[in-house]
Formats: structure tokens, C-alpha cells, sequence
């Protein structure tokens, strides 16, 4: 016996494209044999010019359901599989009556499932809609939604593609299902034909969509556990970094009474972002941390650039700016907060790049210093 596996029909309100689809598929020699979500199995047979029809499955128990296949089977109709909520019957008599001829025995026999479809289009909605709305919620509460949204690599991305398509999908189904159970009330046969053609690529796009989806969704999540931070030496640094040493802000601290520094390397999935991570500590508490962010897309340098302007104006809302002007910089700014913090940001091309500090240095006077850091690593 032999077997072939092709992606399941999806377009369960257009019932006709579905029928000849499986007609031509039987004038091929393949017949259905069983049909799961995501994928239809069908057997080969000698080929055979015949009449496929789908018939809403029934509330009803199997013995009830198996003597009316039985009756079916005696009127020519033999049945076939189940797909998804419909019955599918195979028949090879032309000369042999259709399953529907009553018209209001038609539009009951499908309301229910045309019903179940409908349910389940507004389900699937509210469902979309809430998950949507916990993972703003989440994103949100971080207080560092660009710098979450860049760290999460195509998660975020992703979801603003496919938010869109399903709502598109959504309403296109719906009003589907609203022409279908128009010609019901109107006592109008349904039609066997459809564009299957159409209904076959689409079908096609989707698994194969899918599955690229679950792959890069499965990427996205493992890179990071695979790129997990990496340490930085201080000391004896094996690459340039990224920062302007204490020290060398400040000329009287020493290095050799530093308490403690380290630095981190952080890479998000697919390279959206390399971030640095320095911090330097020294007596009475004074500490210098120094953040440079490295981003692909440069477009979202200032999105992040200015929720780090915000973040540390919530902090200090009275901190005062003080000018700073630089050919090297797109946007360079110097906020003085109270109890003497400061923090001078910049950005250029896709380098974000601060130092934060929490004793009286002029930072200003370090400005060219950063601005070698900068063009460095933008």
C-alpha cells in the first residue's frame, strides 16, 4: 500500500474547494484515508472519476452513526475519513441521488457546524487578544520595554507580523462563513466547486509557515542560553572594550584601592543586540558603571536612547541638562540628579553608549574620550 502525506485543509468554510480537490486527487489515484490538523493522509487506489461530498459530522452515538453510513453506503455513497468535524463520502455512480436534496434539511444539517466554526473563530480572537494583552502587560512592568523588545530577538517582531495576518484571516473568515449560511437561509445548494487550487497553497504556506515559525521561535529561545554572558577581564582585557577607565574620569582615584569591577558581554538572539556591561567600584561607596549598547537595526538606537533618558528621570525628575555639543554624536546629553549623580548619554549610528557615576567628576571634560569609544563600537 502505498501513501502520501500533504498539509490539511484549512479552509473548512468553503466546503466545495475541499470536495473537488479531492476529486481531482482521486482522478490521480489518491484517496483520503485519514485527516489529522495539521496533515492528510490519503492511499493509493486505481484512479477514478467520482463525486467527493462533506457532510457535517452529527450529535449522535455510534450505532446510530454507523447505520446511517450503512444507508449512505446503499444509496452509492461510501464513507471515507473524518476531516476536522465533517464526514467525507466517496461516489463512484453518477447516476446515484445526492446526499442533500432537501433544502431545509440542507441549512439544518450545517447550522450547527457552521455555528461551531463561527465559536470557534471568536475563541481563537479572544484568545489572541488576551495573550496580547499579558505580554504588553509583562513588557510594560520591566520599566525597559525598547531594551526588552530588542533583548527578546524576533519574539517581538514576530508578534507584530502576525497579529496583523491573523485579523486579516479572522475577518476573511468570518465573512465566509457569513456568505455560507446566507445561501442556506436562502434555500440555495452549496456549491461542490471552489478555487482548491488556491485553498491547496494556502494550505501549503501555512504548514510550511508554521513549522519555519516553530523553528526560529526555537532558535530564538536556545541562542540565548547558548550566548550567555560573557565575562570581561578588566585587568588583562583580551579585546578593546567599551568604557573610559575610573581613573582616568577621575585623576584621584587610584587603581590599586578599586574594590571591586567587572564587565559583562551580553548577545541577544540573531544578533539584534550586543550589549556591554562594566562596573567599577571604589572607597566611600563611589562607583562608575558604563553601558554600551551595539545594535543591528539602527533605528532603534533612539527608541532606546530615549527610554534610557526617561528612566533616569523618573529617578530624578529635577535633574538638571546640561548641554553638551559633539560632531561625533547624533544625540549626546549630560543629566545631573541629586546627591551628586550624573549620567552622560549618547548615541550614533546603532551605538548607545553611558556612564553613569555617583561622585562629583566632569564628566564634560571626558567628552572626547567617549566619543572615540563611540565611533569605535557604532
Amino acid at each position: 500500500m502505498q501513501w502520501k502525506s500533504v498539509p490539511a485543509p484549512l479552509a473548512l468554510w468553503d466546503p466545495g474547494a475541499i470536495e473537488q480537490w479531492l476529486e481531482e486527487e482521486a482522478k490521480q489515484g489518491w484517496k483520503l484515508y485519514e485527516c489529522g490538523n495539521r496533515l492528510a493522509r490519503l492511499e493509493a487506489v486505481e484512479p477514478m472519476d467520482c463525486r467527493v461530498r462533506l457532510q457535517p459530522e452529527k450529535a449522535e452515538n455510534w450505532t446510530a452513526r454507523q447505520e446511517r453510513r450503512e444507508v449512505y453506503r446503499e444509496l452509492g455513497w461510501n464513507f471515507a475519513a473524518e476531516l476536522r468535524t465533517y464526514e467525507v463520502y466517496y461516489c463512484e455512480d453518477p447516476g446515484a441521488a445526492e446526499l442533500n436534496t432537501d433544502p431545509v434539511a440542507q441549512q439544518w444539517a450545517w447550522e450547527k457546524s457552521l455555528k461551531r466554526e463561527n465559536r470557534n473563530n471568536w475563541l481563537s480572537l479572544a484568545a489572541v487578544v488576551l495573550a496580547m494583552s499579558v505580554l504588553v502587560k509583562v513588557l510594560l512592568s520591566t520599566g525597559q520595554p525598547v531594551e526588552t523588545m530588542i533583548r527578546s530577538g524576533l519574539v517581538w517582531p514576530l508578534n507584530l507580523v502576525l497579529l496583523p495576518w491573523f485579523l486579516v484571516e479572522f475577518f476573511l473568515r468570518m465573512r465566509a462563513l457569513r456568505r455560507v449560511r446566507r445561501q442556506l437561509a436562502a434555500g440555495v445548494e452549496l456549491s461542490h466547486r471552489g478555487d482548491w487550487k488556491r485553498m491547496r497553497r494556502r494550505a501549503v504556506f501555512e504548514f510550511a509557515f508554521s513549522w519555519i515559525l516553530w523553528g526560529v521561535l526555537m532558535i530564538n529561545n536556545l541562542l540565548p542560553i547558548v550566548f550567555s554572558p560573557q565575562p570581561l577581564s578588566l585587568e588583562e582585557p583580551q579585546v578593546p572594550l567599551p568604557y573610559v577607565a575610573a581613573e582616568e574620569l577621575e585623576k584621584t582615584l587610584d587603581p590599586a584601592e578599586r574594590t571591586g569591577g567587572y564587565g559583562y558581554q551580553r548577545r541577544s538572539a540573531f544578533g539584534m543586540m550586543v550589549s556591554y556591561e562594566i562596573r567599577e567600584r571604589y572607597p566611600e561607596q563611589k562607583q562608575v558603571e558604563t553601558n554600551c549598547y551595539c545594535l543591528r537595526l539602527p533605528g532603534l538606537a533612539k527608541p532606546l536612547y530615549t527610554e534610557q533618558k526617561n528612566n533616569f528621570l523618573k529617578v530624578w525628575p529635577s535633574a538638571e541638562e546640561v548641554p553638551v555639543e559633539h560632531f561625533a554624536f547624533d544625540e549626546v546629553v549630560l543629566l545631573e540628579g541629586g546627591e551628586q549623580v550624573r549620567l552622560f548619554l549618547a548615541r550614533k549610528n546603532g551605538c548607545v553608549f553611558s556612564v553613569w557615576v555617583n561622585f562629583p567628576v566632569d564628566l564634560t571634560d571626558n567628552v572626547e574620550a567617549f566619543a572615540q569609544v563611540v565611533a569605535a563600537f557604532s
